[in-house]
């Protein structure tokens, strides 16, 4: 059976490579349990800045919504009012109060000195977590700014709408970079030719 460890080794770092996830870096949910209530295409956004460029591949928002319906997940720049990106319409069931995900997205590039509005809005109403800490919360990279949150209204075209005084509760997701799948990728092809070589000896 050990003659097939090599070409298993091998198939698990091909799937590594090939099905990257993304991993949930940050997520603020200690910082507030209070909420907003909002109607459909209102909604709250999370204001988040960067030390240094990062990049996000996934959005979770901390969300009780009234029924099932659709939402979009968004990235504001908060100095100037625009919107930077947008998911297309993402369907979801109500599951009651939690997070809800988006599906993984092409890398959007965070740089420093910029004030991001992260989050998402629904074309259903419903509640929308929030907290009001004294200090920012840093986590994986990204921090999430206390007394500052954005608004944003308008499901089919989303736009700014003003900033208020919270602490929004998101999650942020990345997917890592193929440097480090290729890495672990090579570290288990290495194990494989190792156990290879040791079972031609014997």
């Amino acid at each position: 059976m050990s003659k097939f460890l090599p070409s298993v080794l091998g198939a698990a770092a091909l799937a590594l490579a090939t099905s990257a996830q993304a991993v949930i870096v940050f997520n603020n949910a200690s910082q507030g349990s209070a909420n907003s209530t909002r109607g459909p295409g209102d909604s709250p956004i999370a204001a988040i800045t960067v030390g240094s460029t990062q990049l996000l591949n996934q959005i979770g928002v901390s969300f009780d919504p009234n029924s099932s319906g659709n939402l979009k997940f968004v990235v504001f720049n908060l100095t100037t009012n625009t919107l930077l990106f947008s998911t297309p319409a993402v369907s979801f069931t109500d599951v009651g109060a939690g997070f809800y995900l988006s599906p993984i997205f092409s890398a959007v590039s965070l740089s420093p000195g910029i004030t991001y509005g992260v989050g998402g809005i629904a074309d259903v109403g419903g509640l929308w977590r929030f907290g009001t800490p004294s200090a920012p919360f840093t986590q994986g990279g990204f921090t999430a700014l206390a007394g500052i949150n954005g608004n944003v209204s308008n499901f089919a075209n989303p736009f700014s709408a003003g900033n208020g005084a919270a602490q929004v509760i998101v999650q942020l997701g990345v997917v890592p970079e193929p440097a480090s799948v290729a890495l672990l990728a090579a570290g288990l092809g290495a194990v494989g030719a190792v156990a290879a070589r040791r079972r031609r000896a014997g």
